[in-house]
């Protein structure tokens, strides 16, 4: 269900060229491909939990974009964001938190909702950034530097964020309903 892939033993990223060619898994890609040979990553990383925020990061850099002068990553229209506001609030679909916190890599993979479940990284990695100004930024970093350092646990985001998982999974509702609404205005 792949049209690219990091293998992090090789260091090497491969695609599918053609047709099938999509620029964002170029950015996706070398997302992981940087993240882990700028740095020593630990072969236990993500291995207890955690291991969306991995995936929710690379489908966040999938949003980066020419604005002429400068470029942009994220907006309420990105196509991941769009798709994580549809599975909430269409679908209904949310795993809450405390229970996504506890996915690795195998858990994830392993899901028959595994498209969705990339739905709610993408959404949740937008909310962590952007949310009420930025709120949550610097959380967001330290929480990637725990996972891929393996120092991580499934209650290292609400520590470091502040909010406990419930309050969490409140903003992010809120987050998700105004993208919703706004996403049809011009950016």
């Amino acid at each position: 269900i792949s049209i690219g892939i990091y293998m992090d033993t090789a260091r090497q990223a491969c695609f599918f060229a053609g047709d099938d060619y999509d620029e964002r898994t170029l950015y996706h890609e070398a997302t992981h491909q940087l993240f882990s040979e700028t740095r020593a990553v630990s072969p236990a990383a993500a291995s207890k939990g955690n291991f969306w925020i991995g995936e929710g990061i690379a489908m966040y850099m999938e949003s980066l974009r020419d604005e002429g002068e400068y470029h942009v990553l994220g907006g309420r229209n990105d196509i991941r964001l769009q798709n994580a506001c549809y599975r909430l609030l269409h679908d209904n679909f949310y795993v809450p938190l405390d229970e996504f916190c506890q996915y690795n890599l195998k858990k994830m993979q392993e899901d028959q909702r595994i498209a969705t479940l990339y739905s709610q990284a993408a959404g949740l990695t937008h909310f962590l950034i952007h949310y009420d100004g930025g709120r949550y930024r610097d959380a967001l970093v330290a929480y990637v530097e725990a996972v891929y350092s393996a120092r991580d646990n499934a209650n290292t985001l609400p520590r470091l964020t502040g909010a406990s998982f419930s309050e969490l999974d409140r903003q992010y509702r809120t987050f998700i309903e105004g993208v919703a609404k706004s996403a049809a205005k011009p950016e």
